[in-house]
């Protein structure tokens, strides 16, 4: 609503004030028009002195709430636009201007201003009056002139005028009117004395009338208002809802369509300077009622003029407090402070009878009858503070009814003329005649109740008590009970009545409730509903014959007719109102009730959004129910609560809805929704993970690799230890041999050489010849086991001389071939290693190849030494042989490895063998 400084906006709980700068507190918002998107296009009141005003154009964006001021190229150059908007028509704004006489339309597309009317005398805005000009939101804009109305065609842009000077006035004398309506019925237009007349649409006719000064209130609405609001005419607007707003100055008022669902009277709503705690009622005709109140006083209250009132004094009958039963004879007992009076009212005279059989005389509660029943015409049946009396009218006696003591209490009187009886923790039912009792069945346990209804129609009794409502069917004494389990806002239940659907309405200590015992439902009613309080009395419920009730309580009296209360079924729509973090308002790029979706960082994770609902029709009784899926999908009923909080919500898109119901419990199936996005960490997020994940891997691998190479470091350290080993065993083993074997072999020798002394010729050939061959394989066995010639000749010069050796015993052919580039000395540890596979080779090619030719190729290229081995044999299956026990090609394997070489071999049965392997070596680091 547009007010002084800026534009105000109501959420349903409170109003909030959004001002710009360049509107200033004198400045008013004087017209408001909403355009699709539902941003508004505003018109400002601008007083710049106490001579001069004049309104601007205005837009306003309403989800960022931001205030965008319009302005036109004049002689003096660029000045606001002049004008107030009062309808958007397609494209087109239309706009007056009183200061410039103008009727004009703004292009909100092209952005151009169109002027249509000049010279127009507009009403302004005075203290006394506004304006009201206004758009029917179809096609016409109505006009306030000075004298008149102008009604002005959009589509066709035709002026019609009316009641004016103009001279194209189609209708009356020039008038001037202080407001004016459109309705259906016509234009209701008053002057400025209130009296007022009908025109008719097509305005061709007039005729007089009073209801312009009527505030179009819906149907049955109850209206008053303050004094205050009487100075001059209120302004009014009617929404969608029904719901319709007046104010005058600084008073604001809504009128709501749906009325309260009970009719109050209270000392408030009559203006009565004293309690109306009631305690009963009685019919004196068919628009005045008695109503008996606390303290034996009474007041009267006429039903058609809604009026309540003190009776006369000279009226006897109203006169006399007390409660009052009218016998079948027409006379009225009351029963008055410690006696019982009968008022005769064909003779309009008050007789008065007192008990002398009391049990209380010195209480103030002696002789006091709380309830009267009829049994014959000639007898009454009393309760009172002593016992059940009954009272004889021809005698004029009081006679106690001995069968239920000083204890009992009559509870009803049903058509069948049973009386009903609490006594002592039962529930007695039967006939009394004079002061003997008659029982028709059997006692019912734990039934007393207070007092009960009589519902012939369905052969029952409703019974009142403060443990709930009893039903009693009359037909089986069946009795069942209805309690807050089955739904009573209060077990305490004062009286019953049934309407002619048969549904049961009860007053208690909350309220009134509804029953319905066909479909098991019961419907509690709260103040909002109209009721006079909370707190009902009891035995003060009425059904009038034309089936209006009454019921009484403590603050005055309600009265309704059953098929008028219906329930309310407006659909409440709930609105966000405030995100807040951290217990901070956050501020968001958009109004949060304008978002559709928000986006949070990762530190704001606990947070509360606060809600409410714009519902006129339930008075603020509003219902809510909420949940935030992503993370429960259960609902959370919030009851009245309009704040929901999240603590530590983890990151991640969710969806906070909300639902509300109306005072009737409707819920609205349609829940405001609310896209909210947490966002993560950078740890949190999934690049991070990916990277993580990445660089896990990437970790993996590299300590893969290290402990791929430890452990082939390891083992090559191992395989070296063994091979060291194997040499120095192999040197001493040969040491032991040259030193040991060899010297007596030669000793042996020697001595063989004396034989020849003794001429033993042949058997010294002999001997020579066993230990010359001895001594070559004992040379063999020990240049194998240690070549000592490695470190003179080195690893090409043994192998040469051990070709040499192997050719000449004409069985196989070797050839060593060596490049240029390939060293004629390596270290140590790669000559011994590379000697040793070229003798496994040769080794395993003399033994199982049957190999004619051998071929070695030794080179040296790209710091790479390259050993390459050829045989002509039979082959072998390389597969078979890896699982073999033999040591042969492990042995091929474990020394490369040694070296940090690759060894590859070709081989294929009948096709020879192939060996290559390259062993790193920097020559010059080796140096």
């Amino acid at each position: 609503m547009g007010t002084p400084g800026g534009l105000c906006r109501y959420d349903g709980t409170q109003m909030r004030f959004m001002g710009d700068s360049a509107i200033r507190a004198v400045d008013l918002v004087r017209t408001v028009v909403e355009d699709p998107k539902g941003n508004f296009w505003l018109g400002i009141n601008r007083i710049p002195s106490f001579f001069e005003r004049y309104s601007t154009v205005a837009y306003f964006l309403r989800t960022t709430e931001r205030f965008v001021h319009l302005k036109e190229k004049t002689k003096e150059g660029w000045r606001p636009m002049k004008g107030q908007p009062l309808g958007l028509v397609g494209t087109r704004l239309w706009c007056i201007s009183p200061s410039n006489q103008q009727l004009f339309y703004f292009d909100v597309v092209t952005r151009r201003k169109t002027v249509v009317l000049t010279q127009v005398p507009f009403f302004e805005d005075n203290d006394f009056y506004d304006h009201q000009s206004m758009f029917d939101g179809k096609r016409y804009l109505w006009i306030h002139l000075l004298e008149g109305i102008l009604r002005f065609d959009t589509q066709t842009l035709e002026s019609c005028y009316i009641f004016s000077k103009h001279p194209l006035n189609k209708l009356g004398k020039p008038t001037f009117f202080s407001h004016f309506k459109l309705t259906e019925e016509g234009i209701y237009a008053a002057t400025k004395d209130f009296s007022g007349m009908l025109i008719s649409n097509d305005l061709r006719t007039v005729k007089p009338t009073t209801k312009t000064q009527e505030f179009f209130a819906p149907h049955h609405s109850v209206v008053t208002f303050p004094k205050a609001v009487y100075p001059y005419y209120p302004h009014y607007k009617t929404f969608d809802d029904g719901v319709q707003w007046l104010w005058n100055f600084n008073y604001g008022y809504k009128l709501n369509p749906l009325i309260p669902k009970f009719q109050k009277i209270t000392a408030n709503t009559h203006e009565v300077p004293m309690k109306l705690s009631i305690r009963g009622f009685l019919v004196l005709n068919d628009s005045l009622l008695r109503v008996n109140l606390d303290d034996y006083q009474v007041l009267l209250y006429n039903k058609k003029a809604n009026e309540l009132f003190f009776p006369n004094p000279n009226d006897k009958l109203n006169s006399t407090g007390g409660r009052t039963f009218r016998s079948m004879d027409g006379n009225v007992w009351i029963m008055a402070k410690n006696r019982l009076c009968v008022y005769d009212p064909s003779r309009k005279t008050i007789r008065t009878f007192v008990n002398p059989d009391t049990l209380q005389n010195e209480s103030k509660f002696a002789n006091t009858i709380r309830s009267v029943f009829e049994a014959t015409p000639t007898t009454l049946v009393l309760n009172t503070e002593s016992g059940m009396f009954a009272f004889h009218r021809k005698s004029l006696t009081f006679q106690r009814i001995p069968f239920f003591g000083n204890n009992g209490r009559v509870c009803l009187h049903d058509k069948e003329g049973r009386f009903y009886v609490g006594f002592n923790g039962k529930l007695h039912i039967g006939y009394l005649r004079d002061t003997v009792w008659r029982a028709t069945t059997a006692p019912i346990t734990g039934a007393i109740f207070r007092n009960g209804y009589d519902d012939v129609a369905h052969n029952q009794v409703l019974g009142a008590s403060a443990t709930g409502l009893f039903v009693i069917s009359k037909a089986t004494w069946k009795v069942t009970k209805w309690t807050a389990k089955e739904g009573l806002a209060s077990e305490y239940v004062y009286d019953v009545l049934v309407d002619k659907k048969g549904h049961f309405w009860i007053s208690s200590a909350r309220g009134i409730s509804r029953i319905d015992p066909y479909h098991s439902k019961v419907e509690n009613f709260k103040l909002t509903d109209g009721l006079q309080s909370n707190d009902f009395n009891s035995r003060t419920a009425y059904l009038a014959p034309d089936g209006e009730m009454f019921f009484g309580g403590s603050q005055g009296f309600n009265r309704f007719y059953p098929e008028d209360i219906t329930k309310n079924t407006y659909l409440s729509k709930p609105y966000l109102t405030q995100l807040t973090v951290k217990e901070s308002p956050y501020k968001l790029p958009v109004v949060i009730s304008e978002a559709t979706s928000i986006t949070l960082p990762p530190d704001s994770n606990s947070f509360a959004i606060q809600y409410s609902v714009i519902d006129y029709m339930s008075e603020g009784v509003n219902s809510y129910q909420f949940r935030l899926l992503g993370s429960d999908s259960t609902w959370v009923n919030a009851n009245k609560q309009t704040i929901a909080r999240f603590i530590q919500v983890p990151a991640g898109k969710y969806v906070f809805e909300l639902k509300a119901a109306n005072s009737d419990g409707v819920w609205n199936p349609i829940p405001t929704r609310l896209k909210i996005e947490i966002r993560p960490y950078f740890w949190q997020t999934q690049w991070f993970k990916a990277l993580l994940f990445l660089g896990m891997m990437v970790g993996l691998y590299f300590f893969d690799k290290y402990r791929v190479r430890q452990l082939l470091a390891q083992q090559r350290k191992e395989i070296k230890l063994m091979v060291q080993t194997q040499e120095i065993e192999r040197n001493r083993f040969a040491k032991e041999v040259h030193d040991g074997i060899g010297a007596n072999l030669t000793a042996l020798r020697i001595m063989v050489g004396l034989l020849g002394n003794v001429d033993i010729a042949m058997l010294k050939t002999k001997l020579e010849n066993v230990l010359e061959t001895t001594f070559d394989d004992l040379r063999g066995l020990i240049n194998d086991m240690s070549p000592r010639s490695l470190k003179i000749k080195g690893l090409v010069g043994v192998l040469r001389e051990r070709a040499e050796l192997i050719n000449q015993t004409q069985k196989v052919y070797i050839i060593v071939n060596v490049s240029r580039k390939f060293p004629k000395y390596l270290a140590e540890e790669y000559e011994m290693n590379l000697y040793r596979i070229a003798q496994e080779l040769l080794q395993n090619t003399l033994k199982h190849a049957s190999a004619t030719e051998v071929t070695f190729y030794l080179d040296y290229n790209n710091k790479n030494l390259l050993l390459n081995y050829i045989d002509n044999g039979q082959g072998f299956d390389l597969e078979k042989i890896k699982h073999t026990n033999g040591n042969g090609v492990a042995n091929l394997y474990a020394r490369t490895q040694l070296l940090n070489g690759t060894i590859e071999i070709y081989s294929a049965a009948e096709q020879g063998i192939e060996v290559t392997i390259k062993i790193p070596y920097d020559l010059a680091v080796e140096e």
